[in-house]
């Protein structure tokens, strides 16, 4: 009988695409905004819901750099993969080990979460937000990881 998550989960293969699109996409944004580095061939024309740098534009054809899109996209889609893909061994420990470390990261999330909403303000909290996406998956990855090596030994 398969056990309740793991007909939910990718198979481990998935895991190393993940971790490939997770280190591309860092490298990606560390270029984007630690080096201002925007390849002139991202340059596109592409569909706006809504945007608003010097004026807003709703539902039109805007002109947009989408290194910083595609570098969300491939962190955000790595830290999926990774999360969501079974471990080389998948037992019941790391089962119950995947729900411990949910739990585990949602409080860390959530008292980061606080101490932002506390001492963060201005474009330093929106940037917060943005990364916020990022930190559940990322933090629960850490703990999971964490605890497998913890039981290995």
């Amino acid at each position: 009988m398969p056990k309740p998550c793991e007909k939910y989960l990718l198979p481990h293969k998935w895991q190393y695409f993940g971790w490939i699109l997770f280190v591309t996409g860092v490298i990606m944004l560390i270029a984007r905004f630690k080096f201002d580095i925007k390849p002139d061939w991202l340059n596109i024309k592409t569909f706006a819901v809504y945007s608003s740098l010097f004026d807003v534009k709703k539902f039109t054809i805007i002109g947009n750099n989408i290194s910083e899109e595609i570098s969300i996209l491939f962190t955000g889609t790595g830290l999926f993969f990774i999360t969501l893909s079974k471990e080389k061994n998948e037992t019941n420990i790391p089962e119950y080990l995947r729900g411990k470390a949910f739990i585990i990261s949602l409080y860390i999330s959530f008292v980061v979460f606080l101490f932002n909403v506390f001492f963060v303000y201005g474009l330093g909290f929106v940037t917060y937000l943005g990364l916020n996406l990022f930190l559940l998956p990322f933090i629960y990855i850490i703990t999971l990881k964490y605890m497998i090596l913890k039981i290995k030994k």
